[in-house]
Order: structure tokens, then C-alpha cells, then sequence
């Protein structure tokens, strides 16, 4: 699958699903902006192989327009970019909230608004979604649950908007992948229960059919398709790479 033609951005690129992602993208020939907070090895690793890189805050709203005028004409957007912040239900406080909404949700919206009418007929956007947004498993993260079902209903929304010019919008819903996030994110949980890292990993990973992590690139070949012109008629939908953990 040769994409050498195509230009585009994804953001949170430096670690993680986006950091596949866009290696995968160069692998395959495209042309990368490549969004991050700061400077990291990750991105160096893509600046090296002729991504160009962008640093910035997607929760800013200034930070968004800059990108927007660096990115000008482009084939596709992938918003990638995420935050998890582990916390008991009865305890989050508005800061954590509205930290997980602007990053997660708000930057999705904004850029779609922002980049979306820039990118040619034909084009793609693909967003980041989880499979928290269709599983309450764990309370400890039912903010970021939140934050990506919003992502989900923001995918449907904008799929209908540029759909008069051929620009498809779809999400991607990843399980249990194996990445610095995910790490992290079993680090908090096992301590705010009081349990131990091995014993809650392996609880985790006996709810997956597949028995086992995803890869970051498993979900960047995900993320890759629905870019390509092999996904020509597919918009607004929500594709789950996750071992089967939902089958819906």
C-alpha cells in the first residue's frame, strides 16, 4: 500500500499509537507533520526519517491555529494526541475533568474545524477514540471514558459535515495496547486499589478473548487503512482493535 502521494498530520506523535502511526505513514511513503508537546526521542526518530515536527499544545487554542497554518493543504488528519488521569469516581476534581476534555475532546473538535475544510476531497480524518467509551470497567478512569465517547459522537459529527466532498471521518477504538499510557495507567490503578501490578495486569488481560496486550502498531495498520483509498467508502464509523473485548 503506497501512499507516497499523500500529505497530512498527526498529532500526540512522539509516543505511543501516534508514534506508530506516523512511522508506519513513512514507512508507506507519505509526507508527516508531526505534532508533540516537546521535544523526546520519539521525535527525533521521526525528524530523523524527514517528518517535520510542530511543538505545541493541542488543548491551546493558539497552539491549534499555528498548526492549522503549518499544515495548510493536506490528505489527512489523525487526531492521536491523549492524556489518562487515574482517579475513584467520587474523587475527581474539575481541574483533572477539564485537563482530559480539552486535550481529548476539544483538540479532536477544534482541529477537525480547523484542518478539516483544508483537507482534499477524498481526504481522511481518524481520531483516537478507546474502548472505555463503550466499556465502564474501571472507574478510576471514567472521566478519560468520557472524554473518549465524546470523540465517537464528534467522529459521527463531522463525517456528515464533509461528507459533500468525499472527506472521510472515522474513529478508531483501541483495547488494551501496550504502550508508555497503558503503563501508567495499571501504575495508578494498582495503587490507588491497593493491589499489586502483577496480580491487576493479569486480571486485565483475562478480560481480552485474544488473551493478550494489542501493539501500538496493530492499531497504526488500523489507523493507515482508513486512510488509504481501500477505505473509500467507510465514514463515521467506530473501528475496534482491541482482541475482541467488544464485539459490537
Amino acid at each position: 500500500m503506497s501512499l507516497s502521494r499523500l500529505r497530512g498530520l498527526v498529532t500526540g506523535a512522539a509516543s505511543g499509537i501516534g508514534l506508530a502511526t506516523a512511522a508506519l505513514l513513512l514507512d508507506r511513503g507519505a509526507e508527516i507533520i508531526a505534532f508533540d508537546l516537546m521535544e523526546s526521542e520519539g521525535a527525533g526518530r521521526l525528524t530523523e526519517r524527514g517528518a517535520d515536527l510542530v511543538l505545541g499544545d493541542v488543548s491551546q487554542p493558539a497552539d491549534r491555529r499555528r498548526l492549522a497554518d503549518a499544515v495548510g493543504s493536506c490528505d489527512f488528519l489523525v487526531n492521536a494526541a491523549g492524556i489518562m488521569r487515574a482517579a475513584p469516581i467520587l474523587e475527581l476534581q474539575p481541574p483533572e475533568w477539564d485537563a482530559l476534555m480539552s486535550v481529548n475532546a476539544a483538540s479532536v473538535f477544534f482541529l477537525s474545524q480547523l484542518i478539516g475544510p483544508n483537507v482534499r476531497d477524498g481526504g481522511s480524518i481518524v481520531n483516537v477514540s478507546s474502548v472505555a467509551a463503550r466499556r465502564a470497567a474501571n472507574l478510576e478512569t471514567a472521566a478519560y471514558a468520557a472524554t473518549k465517547s465524546a470523540v465517537l459522537s464528534i467522529t459521527r459529527s463531522f463525517a456528515h459535515a464533509f461528507a459533500d466532498r468525499g472527506v472521510r471521518v472515522n474513529a478508531v477504538v483501541p483495547g488494551l495496547i501496550d504502550t508508555p499510557m497503558q503503563d501508567r495507567l495499571v501504575e495508578d490503578t494498582a495503587r490507588i486499589r491497593g493491589r499489586r501490578l502483577e496480580e491487576l495486569d493479569r486480571d486485565r488481560t483475562e478480560g481480552v478473548p485474544f488473551a493478550r496486550l494489542g501493539t501500538a502498531e496493530e492499531v497504526a495498520e488500523a489507523i493507515v487503512w482508513l486512510i488509504s483509498p481501500q477505505s473509500s467508502y467507510i465514514t463515521g464509523q467506530a473501528v475496534a482493535v482491541d482482541g475482541g473485548m467488544t464485539m459490537f
